[in-house]
């Protein structure tokens, strides 16, 4: 523990962060395909950033300048492809990264895999319980069973269904929902469970409703059809959680230019800064949902004045990097990862435990328990997963399906 030191109120810190200050949050993003989660050049949608005390961003920013000078001075900016051209500038990004560590800052990130993405939004489509009357209310707020199903459908289900979904989610209408509902729901049927086949099928009456619903969108640049939105609030809360816990506050984000983007990105946050006090926590996780009480400001900036989004896309762009190389041809992908975590950090993060936000992607998939089947009809289809979530729908296959 000689890196760390006990505040006050009895929480082990880096003795950097001993003394609580204002920090700053320069981060990127790689993967953006806005709302095609068909792109298989990019299958990963990766936000990265760097927490910097606000006492060294001056010092950091001359560090990355100092690199970049140092490495490629015909260009304005370095970018994640010139780093990743070749084993020298690996390794000299790597060393990038390690002096950003010896300067107390500290890399954050969140990673989402598209397919699985894809999963989750059938989920979130055809077992709404506004547009489904087959489904309890209750599923709304049940994170643990959606995400049990969605598992069960990117692991089980044929990657061409998922496609098909995923290519009439760009253009929402009620032909292509319901012509991806009909052969997901078939399928579904043939190999993992009648009964959310069945469920799922309960929502093929409202399908003009549910494809007005999807190509209804309210943010600017139809942000609200993309990862990006999701991902960002994920990422807020990941650091307004630093923020609750002490180790920076107030702290002010600055995330790259992107025009598409921008002002929808403010327009969360404000949404967010303003909304009613709440707390919320969430499943497999140690990260709430709340209020943004600690992250003061959310501004972009230009990466080809600010040094330190260099820094982000940098960090966004090796994770992807990673992420695609660590890609399986047939196991899921978050399985696959599980066996690769034992990954070499710079030493100047030893002992300090990085928090990162998932995509949602927990162990529990359907067929974990013997499940009671309910009887579907003109009453509301329940299948319990036990008494915690009696009162929502919780399918599993048998299994000896």
């Amino acid at each position: 523990m000689s890196n760390f030191v006990q505040r006050p109120d009895g929480l082990f810190v880096p003795k950097h962060l001993a003394e609580r200050g204002g920090a700053v949050v320069y981060c990127d993003e790689s993967g953006n395909s806005g709302p095609n989660y068909l792109d298989k050049g990019q299958p990963f949608y990766v936000l990265a950033g760097w927490l910097i005390p606000e006492d060294r961003v001056a010092e950091v920013s001359i560090g990355i300048e100092r690199f970049r000078k140092a490495h490629f001075p015909q260009l304005p900016e370095f970018k994640t492809a010139s780093i990743l051209r070749n084993d020298p500038q690996k390794k000299r990004g790597a060393a990038l990264f390690r002096e950003l560590g010896q300067r107390h800052c500290v890399p954050l990130y969140l990673i989402a895999e598209k397919r699985y993405c894809v999963a989750a939004k059938v989920v979130e489509t055809f077992l709404d319980p506004a547009y489904n009357p087959l489904v309890r209310d209750a599923i709304t707020s049940d994170v643990k069973t959606k995400q049990e199903i969605a598992n069960t459908l990117y692991e089980q289900l044929d990657p061409e269904e998922l496609d098909q979904f995923a290519s009439a989610y760009q253009q929402p209408t009620p032909v292509a929902l319901e012509g991806a509902l009909r052969s997901m729901s078939a399928a579904i049927d043939r190999g993992i469970s009648e009964a959310l086949a069945r469920a799922m099928l309960g929502s093929e009456p409202q399908i003009h409703e549910i494809a007005a619903a999807e190509a209804t969108h309210w943010l600017p640049g139809n942000l609200d059809a993309t990862l990006n939105m999701p991902c960002l609030v994920s990422f807020l809360m990941l650091i307004e959680n630093l923020g609750r816990l002490g180790l920076a506050r107030p702290i002010r984000v600055a995330h790259d230019q992107t025009h598409a983007y921008q002002e929808g990105y403010k327009t969360i946050f404000q949404l967010h800064r303003n909304m009613a006090r709440l707390f919320t926590p969430l499943p497999d996780t140690s990260v709430a949902y709340s209020r943004l009480e600690h992250v003061a400001v959310f501004e972009t900036q230009d990466s080809v004045t600010s040094p330190p989004i260099q820094a982000a896309d940098l960090l966004a762009g090796a994770l992807a990097h990673c992420c695609r190389l660590a890609m399986p041809v047939q196991l899921p992908f978050a399985d696959h990862l599980a066996q690769r975590r034992a990954v070499e950090q710079p030493r100047e993060f030893a002992g300090l435990e990085l928090a990162r936000v998932h995509s949602g992607h927990s162990n529990t998939r359907i067929g974990g328990t013997p499940a009671t089947y309910g009887e579907a009809g003109s009453t509301p289809l329940s299948i319990d997963a036990g008494t915690a979530r009696q009162n929502s729908l919780a399918i599993r296959a048998a299994s000896s399906r």
